[in-house]
Formats: C-alpha cells, sequence, structure tokens
C-alpha cells in the first residue's frame, strides 16, 4: 500500500498485480488451457511487477552471452538423418508422463499414448509407421521429394 498526499492509504501494488495476474489467467483461457490458468490461480508465487530492480536482477542472474562463445559446426545439410524405429517412437510416447499438457494442436500426450497401446493392431501399428516417417523426414536440401505419408 501507497499512503497518499491526503494520508489515505492506496492499493498500487496490489492493483497491478492483480492486473498481471489477470492478464495470464487471460492468456491461459484463451489458449483453452483451464487447468493452467487453475494452477496460477491457485500459486502461491507472485508475479514481479515489471521495474528497473527486477530487470538488474534477471540481468544479473542471467548474462549476455560472452563474445568468444563457440558453437559446432552445423550438420551437413547433404547427410540424411538416421531413421527412427517404431520401436524408437513407441519407447518415446510411453515416457510422455501423466497428465502432461496439449501442445498447440491441443492434443494431449495421454490421447497419444492410448492410441498406441494394446494389442499391435493394423491401426496401432501404421501410425507408429507413419509417426516415424514424419520424424524422419529428410532436409529440404537432400530430397528431391518428401516420403508419402499414406
Amino acid at each position: 500500500m501507497v499512503v497518499g498526499s491526503a494520508g489515505k492509504a492506496r492499493k498500487v501494488k496490489k492493483d497491478s498485480t492483480d492486473a498481471t495476474l489477470k492478464k495470464i489467467v487471460e492468456g491461459k483461457l484463451n489458449d483453452a488451457d483451464i487447468s493452467g490458468a487453475l494452477r496460477v490461480l491457485c500459486s502461491e508465487d507472485i508475479v514481479a511487477v515489471p521495474s528497473p530492480e527486477v530487470l538488474e536482477i534477471l540481468r544479473s542472474k542471467h548474462p549476455a552471452e560472452a563474445a568468444g562463445s563457440s558453437f559446432s559446426e552445423p550438420p551437413d545439410p547433404t547427410q540424411l538423418p538416421d531413421d527412427i524405429t517404431v520401436d524408437e517412437i513407441m519407447a518415446a510416447v510411453h515416457s510422455f508422463p501423466n497428465g502432461s499438457a496439449g501442445g498447440i494442436d491441443c492434443l494431449r500426450p495421454q490421447q497419444l499414448k492410448d492410441m498406441l497401446a494394446g494389442a499391435a493392431d493394423g491401426t496401432t501399428t501404421a501410425l507408429a509407421e507413419s509417426l516415424a516417417r514424419l520424424v524422419t523426414l529428410p532436409s529440404p536440401a537432400s530430397s528431391s521429394g518428401l516420403y508419402s505419408l499414406r
């Protein structure tokens, strides 16, 4: 609270924090992330109000990249990636944690796990093979055409 010139207390900081919280929750709801909005509302963490002090603290925790930073050479664009196997796809999908949030397409990892679970019938196998081909697509520089995904 801030004391005004008339000696009355004003809720300046609380109002700006509430407005920031409202924007975050509305953003989550606009993204159809209801559980994320509830998580923000129920959290006891506070949102830092943008200020020069906060910016300075962030800069001290995350300094700018050093000028002499070196990066490894980029991969050869003419070299094809290794093929991803169906077993690798299945292992990756089964490693998804339960309750993970959906992506931009709103497909939750649990839905993909459910589609690939159970007996290896034609549909399950076809989905796993299609995912493996999708992940193994060659780079545009190295291919004359893309794989057919059926």
